[in-house]
């Protein structure tokens, strides 16, 4: 059908109805008003201004058709990206009115393989490609794979719907995916674009209230960035496979954040380390307790300490003193009994609170305080907004909302008092990453009043992430924390040494009441007061201690640091951080360093070589940063794609497919050479070609293979390198003297391990063992190697279960097996000593932590429990186990027979009708069908739910009941419900639980099955149904 728009006359859809020239009109005025002015302009077209939006039908325009639409009682499609954001929305809009489906991300792309392109564009040149570089630039898009079913429910959906609203998130991908649908779905009904930041009652209503169409210049934003990182990565790659070796990657992005991890990897791996001594003293004044002290000058000059050395291990600067030995410290303290107060200062200091959490910050913070990566951070946020309890998790902009602000002051008087308020609205200056864009306020907890982290369902990783979102959001409009510093210096009477000691405390806490920032804030006791002394007075001093310290090169960039890295530079948006560390990781660029640091492979060094020596803006933030700039403007309107496009790719001197052939020819073979600064006097080179990493002995030419995940820091010693040499050619170390069989020491594409017995070609299973993390091969000798093939050691069976307890050591540490559970050892136990004794005095260790009982009671004759669980204090009795209400669970001590019958009583009612309203949700969500299906199968009341004496729910009830009973009572005999004819018969006495109904546990057991049993069958009646 043909189709007008009219969105640029100023006629639009909205929530509240038709609008034309900005005032709000009725439809048929709309349509006389606005649409018959257009038609002969635009008669056919789907487009004004080159703009497909709010396309209705053609008939539609003409006036009398559009005015019978008002009467038009069908549903709004509402279209997001994913199920669980539809189902909260759901919550908040009418069955009735709205329908909120999920089209699961992205509906078109790219083709991602040849034999993803249609049939009509397999022999073009471009066609692999996926863009016609010679046309404009033109994309080809097709269904992404597995989407098609998707889509075509939407279509089905939608024809027995009013209108469509596109309720995507407001972002370039949200836009895109919103563009996409429209495209594919070529509705013929209104449609609007709805955006909000939160999943929110309030948010909602107000976003379809306040409907607006779609950006196109966000979506051309989107579509230029995707078609840039097809162009370097379809350009770049092939010449990788060619150079270096089949599979490997490079993009736009990616290439840059490498460069970072290389780089700083190439710095400590040239890093000189230098050690230097200093002093610790113990202080006493006037008899008082004693305070610490450091040395600090000697003769006159600063004692050197870590910053003053650079990376080659020597001082920065000639004015201070480096004491290298022992002896050398020794002999300036000697004789040195007392020394004197030469000067007292005290200040006191004030310390801002936070900004917001940035998605930066927020993955900064969740992954130093956390643990955890920034995939995962972003995936736990993700369920956190379309659960509807946070902000939308991508964005750059520090800034709340006037009513998010009147929250969070509301939530900081309620919790900590009107003294702890910042004086006004907090103002402060934030700061901003470079480029932000601002679309979206900043990360906090959703709606107009705040939910504590403790009256939310949320456990693990979602509940302690929000509880980090909302400390942070209250502790951005608390007053700032007060702190008094006192420094006291102490000379000697010959002015030989100068000793130093300070200390703070917190006068007022301010924000840290909500939130600390560093893990010394968070620890307890880290104020500490000093003594009121006065100059002159004399200290004696009653203990010395000589520490050593050596230099250690810059860390490696963990998560939150790089992700700090790339948004000082500009590198990447809050949308694609998280996705370019998982893409090095998924590459094999990067593993994981004690599981928080990212360490380069050898691979990843053959790359970033490559690409910094012969395509350098290829790896240049500053360069990448201007291309983000550049589409920054494409999606204000201030750009143009095309014309950025053809300088970036097609340009004489500077474009990139002209670059990557003109020095595609210059590479030669050196550039698979791995140059490492240890190896320069080692007549082995390590090199990457198509099947891995390798070293290759120069004079005779012998290839070795090196393990894929074996990092160059181990590479970079020559007596390393030479014993992989040596496994590679001979790798037995000796004979087992109990077997008589040779032990060998091999590598593998997991790493070096040591084997018992030789590779004979038969099916014999040889025992292996693995090095332990950061052994080299050269360390082992035959007996290291017998040690590692005892484990795992049986240690004997647990007196209690008569289940074997072992010890065993793995890719996480060394550690203790028993039923099924793996508790690690401290760092002081001996995996290849420990005895049985000391490993049940772990096993009960770890689960007193995990686990204790609080109280027992008898209820009814039946054995009620309180215990102590990981997430928090919990009711247990049989099988069953439920949480404890929260006035409960602050005083699990102090719970009583009466606390306990009253909650469980409540906990069965709110249960009840939890389970009656899901049931009248099914019956209705599911449809015409649905609803005539279940007047079929069972008696139902008015609104859909069925009746409470379902025989098929109770009989499936007294079935579970008696399950629960006999794991309560494994001694009862079995009952024969007699319940052939849909009838529960079951006789209460036989197997001993009082008969009575009024029985608190067995009620309570009974009916938590009765509504399990209806739940399941409602969700079964709804499947049949669809």
């Amino acid at each position: 059908m043909d189709c007008v728009d009219y969105a640029d006359a100023g006629l639009g859809f909205g929530y509240n109805g038709f609008w034309f020239l900005g005032r709000r009109v009725g439809r048929t005025q709309a349509a006389v008003g606005g649409a018959n002015l257009l038609l002969d302009r635009y008669r056919g077209s789907r487009t004004v201004n080159g703009r497909n939006l709010f396309t209705v039908p053609y008939a539609a325009a003409k006036g009398p058709e559009f005015s019978k639409e008002k009467e038009d009682r069908r549903k709004a499609l509402v279209v997001v990206e994913s199920p669980a954001k539809a189902k909260t929305i759901q919550k908040f809009l009418s069955e009735e009115e709205f329908q909120v489906e999920s089209c699961i991300g992205h509906v078109r792309d790219l083709p991602d393989s040849a034999k993803r392109i249609p049939a009509k564009y397999k022999g073009l040149s471009w066609a692999r490609l996926g863009v016609d570089v010679d046309n404009g630039f033109e994309p080809l898009y097709i269904i992404v794979n597995g989407k098609q079913p998707v889509i075509t429910t939407l279509r089905r959906i939608l024809a027995d719907c009013s209108r469509l609203i596109l309720a995507t998130d407001e972002d370039r991908e949200g836009e895109a995916i919103a563009w996409h649908l429209l495209e594919v779905l070529k509705p013929k009904v209104p449609v609007a674009r709805a955006v909000f930041h939160e999943i929110t009652k309030d948010a909602i209503v107000s976003s379809f209230s306040n409907v607006r169409d779609l950006n196109l210049s966000l979506v051309k934003s989107q579509e230029t960035r995707r078609i840039l990182d097809r162009l370097a990565g379809f350009t770049m790659s092939p010449l990788l496979w060619k150079k270096i070796s089949p599979g490997l990657s490079a993009g736009r992005v990616q290439s840059v954040a490498l460069d970072f991890i290389v780089q700083r990897e190439n710095r400590r791996l040239r890093f000189i380390r230098a050690s230097y001594w200093d002093a610790k003293l113990d202080l006493q004044i006037g008899g008082e307790r004693e305070i610490p002290g450091v040395l600090s000058e000697v003769r006159g000059k600063k004692l050197a300490s870590g910053t003053d050395f650079d990376e080659e291990g020597k001082l920065v600067s000639d004015k201070l003193v480096w004491i290298k030995e022992e002896d050398e410290l020794s002999e300036v303290l000697n004789g040195m009994d007392e020394v004197v107060v030469k000067s007292v200062e005290r200040r006191k200091l004030t310390r801002q609170p936070p900004a917001p959490f940035i998605t930066s910050t927020m993955q900064q913070a969740a992954s130093s305080r956390l643990s955890l990566p920034a995939g995962a951070i972003m995936r736990t946020a993700q369920k956190l907004y379309e659960a509807g309890y946070i902000t939308y998790m991508r964005t750059d902009n520090p800034e709340m909302s006037n009513q998010a602000v009147a929250a969070t002051r509301d939530a900081v008087t309620a919790q900590f008092g009107e003294e702890y308020l910042a004086s006004g609205t907090s103002k402060q200056k934030r700061m901003k990453p470079k480029n932000a864009q601002e679309a979206h306020e900043a990360i906090r907890p959703a709606g107009n009043i705040f939910m504590k982290p403790g009256d939310l369902p949320l456990e693990g990783s979602e509940l302690k992430l929000y509880s980090l979102i909302y400390e942070r959001t209250l502790a951005s409009q608390m007053a700032p924390a007060q702190y008094e510093t006192m420094g006291i210096t102490f000379s000697d009477p010959d002015q030989t040494i100068v000793v130093k000691s300070s200390a703070s405390r917190i006068l007022f806490a301010g924000f840290r009441a909500a939130y600390s920032q560093d893990e010394e804030e968070r620890r307890d006791g880290t104020d500490r007061v000093l003594p009121d002394v006065n100059v002159g007075d004399k200290a004696v001093i009653s203990g010395k201690s000589n520490c050593k310290h050596e230099t250690s090169p810059a860390p490696r960039y963990s998560d939150a640091s790089l992700v700090k890295e790339m948004e000082q530079s500009g590198v990447g948006r809050p949308s694609t951080y998280a996705a370019i560390i998982d893409t090095l990781e998924n590459r094999g660029y990067v593993c994981r360093v004690s599981s928080r640091y990212l360490a380069p492979s050898v691979t990843a060094f053959a790359v970033d070589s490559l690409l910094s020596n012969y395509f350098p803006d290829y790896v240049d933030a500053d360069f990448t940063a201007r291309m983000e700039t550049e589409l920054d403007r494409i999606a204000n309107g201030d750009g143009n794609a095309k014309e950025y496009l053809t300088r970036y790719y097609l340009d004489d001197d500077t474009g990139l497919r002209n670059v990557v052939e003109t020095q595609g020819e210059n590479i030669d073979k050196s550039v698979k050479e791995i140059k490492l600064p240890g190896l320069k006097d080692a007549n082995i080179s390590v090199m990457v070609g198509p099947y891995g990493p390798y070293l290759v002995e120069n004079e005779k030419g012998d290839r070795v293979s090196i393990p894929p995940n074996m990092l160059p820091e181990q590479l970079n010693s020559v007596k390393t390198v030479k014993a992989i040499v040596k496994t590679g050619e001979e790798p037995q170390i000796g004979v087992d003297p109990e077997t008589n069989l040779p032990v060998l020491c091999k590598l593998g594409p997991y790493g070096p391990y040591v084997q018992l017995g030789a590779d004979d070609g038969s099916k014999a299973k040889l025992k292996r063992a693995s090095l332990p993390s950061g052994m080299s091969v050269s360390e082992v000798d035959l007996q290291l190697a017998l040690k590692l093939l005892s484990l795992p050691r049986a240690l004997g069976d647990h007196p209690e279960t008569r289940t074997p307890v072992v010890a065993s050591t793995g890719r996480f540490g060394p550690y203790l097996s028993y039923e099924g559970e793996f508790v690690s050892l401290p760092k002081d136990e001996d995996v290849y000593s420990i005895e049985l004794d000391r490993a049940l005095e772990i096993l009960q260790q770890k689960a007193q932590r995990r686990k204790r009982r609080i109280s027992s009671w008898t209820i009814e004759d039946h054995e009620v429990e309180v215990w102590s669980g990981r997430y928090g204090p919990y009711v247990k009795f049989g099988s069953a186990n439920v949480k404890l209400s929260k006035e409960l669970a602050e005083r699990p001590e102090d719970i009583t027979e009466a606390d306990l019958k009253a909650f469980l009583k409540d906990k069965l009612e709110a249960l009840e009708e939890k389970t009656t309203k899901k049931k009248g949700t099914t019956s209705k969500s599911s449809g015409s069908r649905a609803a005539k299906s279940q007047k079929k199968k069972s008696s139902s009341s008015a609104d859909g739910e069925p009746a409470d004496d379902s025989s098929k729910a109770k009989d499936k009830a007294a079935k579970k009941t008696r399950t629960i009973r006999a794991r309560r009572n494994p001694t009862s005999k079995k009952v024969d419900d007699g319940s052939s004819n849909g009838t529960n018969s079951s006789n209460k006495e036989s197997d001993g639980i009082e008969s009575s109904e009024d029985a608190l546990l067995d009620s309570f057991t009974y009916k938590v099955a009765v509504a399990e049993a209806r739940e399941d069958e409602g969700t079964l009646e709804a499947k049949v149904a669809e």
